[in-house]
């Protein structure tokens, strides 16, 4: 049994790997406007500020070497260098218990 396709009127693929580039393909031909997004392309091209995509790997390896933890850091990493789902990453940063920093 097929299901029809729902009313949307566009459809964004993040990542433009093996994986984001077939699904693109097979949405593509589902639907009339498929946006395969691709972070490379978006960096170089982009003049708004986007240097904290890059920096959070450096800023990973710094506080794995000094013993900090960096949830919001990792999150970024998580998202846009593993390819987890943003929607799972920021309930998973707002359930963590509240805790004071020292400066």
């Amino acid at each position: 049994m097929s299901r029809a396709a729902p009313d949307v009127a566009s459809v964004a693929v993040v990542g433009a790997g093996a994986w984001g580039t077939a699904l693109a393909v097979i949405l593509g031909a589902r639907y009339p406007d498929v946006l395969l997004w691709v972070l490379e392309e978006h960096l170089a091209s982009s003049r708004s500020v986007a240097e904290g995509v890059n920096a959070c790997r450096s800023t990973l390896l710094l506080a794995r070497m000094h013993g900090i933890e960096m949830p919001i850091c990792q999150g970024v990493h998580r998202v846009h260098f593993r390819g987890q789902d943003p929607r799972q990453v920021v309930p998973e940063l707002m359930a963590r218990d509240l805790k004071f920093e020292d400066a």
